[in-house]
C-alpha cells in the first residue's frame, strides 16, 4: 500500500502543477506602497509592480514589429497619453511611456551588452539591487538620439526589461520627472 501511494505521487504532481501555479496569489498589495499608485499584475508571466497614477495601460502593438519590437515580445505598455503604438507621435514631448518587454533571449548577465546603447557595447550594465529583485541598467549612449532608461532582469530564465521613455528635456535620457519614479517602480516589483 505504501509503495502504491509513493509511485502515484509524481503523477499527481505532474498533472496538478499547472493548476497550482495558476492559483499563485499576487504578492503586490491591493493598496500600493506609494500613495495613489496603481498595481499592474501579469498573471501569464507571474509578476507585478506599482506605477504612478498619471500612467494608464496602453494598447500594445497591433501589427508585428511595430516600434522595432516583435509582437510576441510585448508584455505591457503604460503611457501618460495612451494610444496604439503605431499612432504614437514621436515629437510628443510631454508623453512618457513605460514598456515592459519579454525579450526572446535567455537571461545571462554577460549577454546584456547586446542591448547596450550606441557607444556602450563594451561596457557592462550597472547593477541595481532592490529588496526583491536585481536589475541591470543602461541609459543614454552616443549620437544625437534620445535613449530610454532600460532596466533588464531575469525571470524564470528569460530576459525582460522595463524601458522608461520620455519626456525628454533636451537631453538624451528621460527627464527628472521620469527618473524620480524609476527606482520606486522597480522596488515594488515582485514575482510569484
Amino acid at each position: 500500500m505504501r509503495l502504491q501511494l509513493w509511485t502515484g505521487f509524481p503523477l499527481l504532481a505532474i498533472c496538478c502543477s499547472p493548476l497550482l501555479a495558476a492559483e499563485h496569489p499576487s504578492p503586490c498589495a491591493a493598496q500600493p506602497t506609494q500613495p495613489g499608485w496603481q498595481v499592474y499584475v501579469d498573471r501569464k508571466d507571474r509578476f507585478c509592480f506599482e506605477y504612478p497614477p498619471r500612467y494608464h495601460v496602453a494598447p500594445t502593438v497591433t501589427a508585428p514589429g511595430v516600434g522595432g519590437i516583435p509582437a510576441n515580445e510585448w508584455v505591457a505598455r503604460l503611457a501618460t497619453n495612451p494610444q496604439p503604438m503605431e499612432l504614437a507621435i514621436a515629437e510628443d514631448e510631454d508623453n512618457a511611456t513605460i514598456n515592459v518587454i519579454a525579450h526572446d533571449t535567455p537571461f545571462h548577465r554577460s549577454g546584456l551588452t547586446a542591448f547596450a546603447p550606441t557607444g556602450m557595447e563594451d561596457i557592462p550594465p550597472k547593477r541595481i539591487h532592490t529588496t526583491h529583485a536585481e536589475f541591470y541598467y543602461y541609459g543614454g549612449g552616443g549620437g544625437g538620439v534620445d535613449y530610454p532608461d532600460s532596466y533588464y532582469f531575469g525571470l524564470r530564465g528569460r530576459t525582460f526589461s522595463f524601458e522608461f521613455i520620455g519626456p525628454y528635456d533636451g537631453d538624451k535620457t528621460p527627464a527628472a520627472v521620469t527618473k524620480q519614479i524609476e527606482l520606486k517602480l522597480l522596488a515594488s516589483f515582485r514575482e510569484f
